[in-house]
């Protein structure tokens, strides 16, 4: 077990809007204050309250993940900086990890070819034809 990405994962995951925000970030290239809360109200399925929003999206600011630029209209928009981007595809991974060991506990295997009956995870012996 590798405690360091381990203490990572915790840290991400020590306030509830961050990962959302992040990740309905890395899925746009910028967006402004109310799509962002739109975004992300659409997808945690409950809705975001503007305060919060303020203080997630200052919060990653302050440490380096999200970045304020102005739109041509003068407007503020919200994107990802890299590091920003780079936590993004580390959640994506981790949604991902999560979604094939759902597909193992529920007996699927996320690696086997159904075109192809004998995968290369598969060790059972071949059927005679």
């Amino acid at each position: 077990m590798d405690f360091d990405t381990l203490r990572d994962i915790d840290k991400m995951f020590a306030r509830r809007w961050d990962v959302f925000v992040v990740a309905c970030l890395s899925e746009q290239e910028s967006l402004r204050f109310n799509q962002l809360a739109h975004v992300v109200s659409e997808h945690s399925r409950t809705r975001i309250a503007d305060s919060t929003l303020n203080r997630v999206k200052d919060r990653l600011m302050r440490s380096g993940l999200v970045a304020q630029d102005t739109q041509d209209d003068g407007h503020p928009a919200y994107s990802l900086t890299e590091a920003g981007k780079a936590q993004a595809r580390f959640i994506r991974a981790l949604t991902e990890a999560v979604n094939d060991s759902d597909e193992v506990a529920n007996g699927e295997d996320p690696d086997r070819d159904e075109t192809n009956p004998k995968s290369p995870n598969d060790d059972s012996p071949p059927q005679a034809a």
